[in-house]
């Protein structure tokens, strides 16, 4: 009953802010989206700074990105005999990100910094606390919706192709210690007399990403990426004093919103104008919690997501993208007292890179991607014996779980994302060692030459007297 009680306050009372998310779903660059974020073996764009941070150290000029995403969530819920009810929530975040190589000698050059700063489309922080544990709850989408996310990174250029980076994301928590009291004084209606006092305080956890990628020929690559996870906790003192009545508790909310991962990937450039890539992610979803920091019931399952992304240099100018990913669910069959909602689902991506230096001497790419995610149906059958008593003081058993005697779901994900990136430096990017030392062999080739024209000229020998 306290613990309900405390629950229900904290809807209305945190509400407000959103949850903090160290992790990059709905936050990536356009690229990267319309890839189907199979990236960890690519050469990076400033968005590596969370996929892969050794990828940063691909890039020679200092850059700086601008993107953001706008989506429709659609879920729909249904008990067993019953229609259900459809939701939809409207998805959006913006962010910043910026790479740029260190100052001074060549060894040190092959150093770069990158940091990225992404932020949901509405609040900063949000907690919501269900008031029952058996609400419907999306596990996989959760927070990764709202998510507030602060990042630097590291990455450095070694020999033979070899790129090593990590980066640091600082995830917010929120310490709400809330007071009630009640002055029978003030206003006419009983309402009126309460008084609710909350301070409000955000401290900062941590995670971190190690990556490294291999550019073994031209024409193949490897990638390699670990990834902390990350999580928002909610915390605080529940102190209510009215009277004769007098409750002091603890409350702590704790949301999983992205898991450890670890991430292996490969990319092929077959033909010089075509790059595929593909990533195996595993992730550690055998760790779920849930709100209350208890453990589901059934345990959830460890998963490997599969990712592809196919990218065509249609023009020195036009990449053309395709992206596609399975995402096998890690929530097993819902017969016990948890409404998990969450299913197997197929990632689709496209989308266009325009990049205008080449075209107007603009050194700026514009990059537009299309993602949707669609999900297989879920279907769920209550096991009664798993099912607590609603009314343990009566005769036989009474279950009043949201999802019983089972239930049916399904849903989906549109996203268009945008991403605006910047060469600060103006200038084009530097030759490569291979043309630099073919222009340097021609020239030297004519410098010789010349010179041996000179030469062979002063050699000649000199006829006196007046020419013919």
């Amino acid at each position: 009953m306290r613990r309900a009680a405390i629950a229900a306050l904290a809807v209305f009372t945190l509400a407000s802010y959103a949850r903090a998310d160290s992790g990059a779903y709905l936050g990536e660059s356009a690229r990267a989206v319309s890839l189907a974020d199979a990236i960890v073996a690519r050469p990076g764009d400033t968005s590596a700074i969370y996929f892969n941070p050794a990828g940063i150290a691909d890039l020679e000029r200092p850059t700086l990105s601008l993107y953001g995403h706008l989506g429709n969530r659609q879920v729909r819920f249904a008990r067993s005999g019953e229609l259900g009810a459809s939701s939809r929530r409207v998805i959006s975040g913006y962010g910043v990100s910026l790479v740029a190589r260190l100052p001074g000698p060549e060894w040190l050059e092959r150093v770069r910094i990158g940091g990225s700063v992404h932020l949901p489309g509405t609040n900063v922080i949000r907690v919501i606390a269900p008031v029952r544990s058996d609400v419907p709850i999306e596990p996989y989408y959760g927070g990764r919706t709202d998510r507030t996310a602060v990042t630097v990174a590291l990455g450095v250029e070694l020999p033979y192709g070899l790129r090593l980076g990590a980066s640091l994301s600082v995830t917010a928590n929120l310490v709400a210690p809330t007071s009630v009291g009640f002055d029978a004084s003030r206003g006419e209606d009983v309402d009126d007399g309460v008084i609710i006092a909350q301070d409000r305080d955000l401290t900062l956890t941590p995670s971190f990403v190690l990556g490294a990628r291999w550019q073994a020929i031209p024409e193949l690559a490897f990638g390699l990426v670990w990834r902390q996870g990350g999580a928002t906790r909610a915390s605080g003192t529940f102190d209510i004093r009215a009277g004769s009545i007098e409750v002091l508790d603890e409350y702590r909310f704790y949301d999983l919103l992205a898991p450890e991962e670890v991430a292996l990937g490969v990319c092929v450039t077959p033909i010089p104008a075509l790059s595929l890539s593909l990533d195996l992610t595993w992730g550690r979803w055998s760790d779920y919690r849930t709100i209350h920091e208890e453990l589901p019931d059934p345990l959830f399952s460890d998963v490997v997501d599969v990712r592809a992304g196919a990218e065509w240099r249609a023009h020195e100018s036009l990449r053309v993208r395709l992206g596609y990913g399975f995402l096998p669910s890690p929530v097993p069959e819902q017969v016990a007292s948890h409404n998990f909602v969450d299913s197997h689902r197929h990632e689709l991506a496209l989308g266009l890179g325009l990049d205008l230096e080449p075209l107007a001497e603009v050194p700026v790419t514009i990059d537009l991607a299309l993602r949707f995610h669609a999900q297989h149906r879920q279907r769920a059958t209550k096991d009664p014996a798993r099912l607590g008593d609603a009314t343990p003081d009566t005769l036989g058993q009474t279950i009043d779980n949201l999802g019983y005697p089972g239930f049916r779901s399904r849903g989906s994900v549109a996203q268009v994302a945008l991403a605006v990136t910047v060469r600060l430096d103006g200038a084009p990017s530097a030759p490569s060692e291979d043309d630099v030392s073919e222009e340097t062999s021609e020239e030297d080739a004519g410098e010789t030459d010349e010179e041996t024209s000179d030469e062979d000229a002063s050699e000649l020998p000199q006829v006196e007297g007046d020419a013919p």
